[in-house]
């Protein structure tokens, strides 16, 4: 399926690596001349086309520490205006437990949260030598 959606975007070597590496989970090669603002996102044309076209659809981006880094109109409304949280607080895991509103969103809470948190969990295995986890998680 990842190969007909790169096939369908017309996706270079980098761009198609990043969209396996998304889907995988594992790390991206990281290139300063693509990433965000916030330094450690990377945002390729390839990625924002993709995002633009879910626009019925809530969407939102995160980087390797939950840090939401992008959404749309669509996210906004089902979940949270993410504009109006201050930056160093969108984090999905910090908001799943402090903000009521996405704990009233999902039928199943346990078993939704218990989704994140292994995925969490998954992600610091990864990265079990980077310091913001253990801070994380402190």
């Amino acid at each position: 399926m990842l190969d007909a959606v790169a096939n369908a975007l017309r996706l270079n070597k980098d761009e198609k690596q990043y969209l396996y590496a998304l889907a995988s989970g594992e790390r991206a090669a990281e290139d300063s001349s693509t990433m965000n603002k916030a330094g450690d996102s990377l945002m390729t044309p390839s990625l924002n086309r993709i995002f633009q076209e879910l626009q019925h659809c809530p969407t939102i981006i995160s980087d390797k520490y939950y840090r939401i880094v992008g959404w749309n109109k669509a996210a906004a409304m089902v979940f949270i205006d993410f504009e109006k949280i201050p930056e160093e607080d969108r984090n999905i895991i910090f908001l799943l437990f402090s903000r009521k509103e996405f704990k009233s969103l999902a039928v199943n809470w346990e078993h939704f949260v218990k989704g994140y948190l292994s995925i969490f969990r998954s992600y610091y295995g990864q990265y079990v030598v980077d310091e913001w986890y253990k801070q994380f998680i402190e």
